[in-house]
């Protein structure tokens, strides 16, 4: 019986250790999982971060760009609009010089009693 009982400490003391580093290895591979997770979360959170911070540079830029471009054409409006009055400014002239010139020659041509 001793024997028996013998055996049955060693096996009991096997399974014992047995489970014991099991839960030892389960409980080092949930710490590592945890680990890496939150590792993971950081990193993706910083990549958010970054990604958020560049866009935000970006759009300011390009809301920069888009009022230099609405300055521009202001600017090419308002000198078109110079261009328009100078011209119909000189057309006007120009008919007046026409039509002052057309009655020197009507004037000049008819005869004179």
């Amino acid at each position: 019986m001793q024997v028996l009982k013998a055996a049955r400490n060693v096996v009991s003391t096997m399974k014992n250790r047995r489970e014991s580093k099991r839960k030892a290895i389960e409980g080092d591979l949930k710490k590592r999982v945890a680990d890496i997770s939150a590792k993971l979360d950081a990193h993706f959170e910083s990549r958010k971060n970054r990604v958020t911070k560049l866009q935000n540079a970006q759009w300011a830029r390009l809301d920069a760009l888009n009022k230099k471009r609405e300055a521009i054409e202001a600017q090419i409006l308002n000198s078109m609009k110079a261009i328009e009055l100078q011209t119909t400014n000189i057309s006007s002239e120009l008919a007046a010089t026409y039509d002052g010139r057309v009655e020197e020659i009507e004037d000049g041509a008819s005869p004179r009693s």
